[in-house]
């Protein structure tokens, strides 16, 4: 009984022990690192028999298997890569839209800020500047010419009053001297009156 559990153990042993060595063998199998890696470590692994290699089935899956892995991955990269760039395209075409929209408000500011609006019109400051000076010296012309006729006026009226005062002093005086004359004629004729007077009286007494 003792020995047929000591062969049983025994037996347990060996068959874990040998599962054990067959896994490790499989690790050992495995294909390492990236592709190149793989498909060289493919050729060291595989035997070569009259300048022909002969590739064990599950290497050959393995190596496949990882090809189409890195296959599906470049894919996943590319449509990633893909998508990155009609997202940077329809970025690039937003920026571009929105250059345009700001080239086009910069442009009508630069108008607006380079024109005026003169009775709903617009006109550039170079042109009102000029319509301005040019308008302001009609103005002053306008001014000085009203202003020499106001002081020529002014100085007419000036004369012509002085004219007309020493005409009313000169009709003054010729009215007081007329006056005198006339006051004078009367004083005469009135002692002509009493002369006459006088000498009827002695006629009339004769």
């Amino acid at each position: 009984m003792t020995s047929l559990k000591f062969r049983i153990a025994l037996l347990i042993l060996i068959l874990f022990t040998g599962l054990n060595t067959i896994a490790q063998d499989e690790e050992e199998d495995l294909l390492e690192g990236d592709l190149k890696g793989q498909y060289n470590d493919l050729l060291d692994k595989s035997k070569t028999y009259n300048t022909v290699k002969t590739v064990r089935l599950d290497r050959l899956a393995y190596f496949k298997q990882s090809l189409n892995d890195s296959i599906n991955s470049f894919n996943s990269r590319i449509d990633s890569l893909q998508s990155v760039i009609q997202t940077q395209s329809s970025e690039i075409e937003t920026l571009k839209s929105q250059v345009a929209n700001l080239t086009s408000q910069n442009e009508e500011l630069q108008t607006k800020v380079d024109n005026l609006m003169f009775l709903g019109i617009p006109v550039s400051k170079t042109g009102y500047v000029t319509f301005s000076l040019l308008l302001f010296a009609i103005l002053a012309l306008l001014a000085g010419f009203f202003f020499w006729q106001f002081k020529r006026s002014n100085s007419l009226t000036k004369e012509a009053k002085k004219n007309l005062n020493a005409k009313e002093d000169e009709l003054q005086d010729f009215r007081q001297r007329t006056q005198e004359k006339e006051i004078k004629i009367m004083r005469e004729l009135q002692d002509q009156r009493n002369t006459v007077d006088e000498l009827r009286k002695k006629l009339s007494m004769k």
